[in-house]
């Protein structure tokens, strides 16, 4: 009788484990959802707001917006996020352009390189690394 009593309890306890560990394995995979590229600021409030907008022209001038406070706060991620969501290829180089020279200024010439490299148009991006690059 010992005996069936330990197996009845394994057979009771075996589902509880079961659940157990796949609520650990389903947290760790959906729980904390925030990717690395995911940027973590102040300003992300702003740029969730600008990505809400759906007027594209209204929205890219929100991005603008967003991408040259970022670059001001030295907050790459969000200068960059900000850029690359924009949809006018035009104001989009602007962007880039006007971020990029904004952290050349304090001194982030890696980091303003990196932006200047999201320029679409190679004469500006062109332009743009040279002015980095001469300081």
């Amino acid at each position: 009788m010992r005996g069936s009593t330990a197996i009845s309890r394994r057979c009771l306890l075996q589902p509880l484990v079961l659940s157990a560990l796949l609520a650990v394995l389903l947290f760790g995979a959906f729980g904390c959802n925030k990717s690395a590229d995911e940027p973590a600021s102040p300003l992300k409030g702003k740029l969730d707001a600008a990505l809400e907008i759906r007027d594209p022209l209204v929205r890219d001038d929100a991005l603008f917006k967003v991408a040259q406070e970022a670059a001001a706060a030295a907050d790459v991620a969000i200068a960059k996020k900000a850029i690359r969501e924009m949809g006018d290829p035009i104001k989009k180089d602007d962007a880039a352009a006007a971020a990029a020279f904004k952290l050349a200024e304090k001194s982030l010439n890696s980091e303003a390189t990196e932006v200047a490299k999201l320029i679409g148009d190679p004469i500006k991006r062109d332009a743009t690394l040279a002015k980095i690059a001469k300081g």
